[in-house]
């Protein structure tokens, strides 16, 4: 499942729900090169 896709050079903004894993984590793939992230958890 995807959630968002870009290409190289872009800035996208996103949001996405998701429920926190019972060991209180989240899975994040990047299936191509480096990307930064930024992460807000309330």
């Amino acid at each position: 499942m995807s959630d968002l896709n870009w290409n190289a050079g872009q800035t996208k903004a996103n949001m996405v729900v998701v429920k926190i894993g019972a060991n209180n984590s989240i899975n994040v793939y990047n299936a191509t090169g480096n990307t930064d992230l930024i992460i807000d958890v309330m």
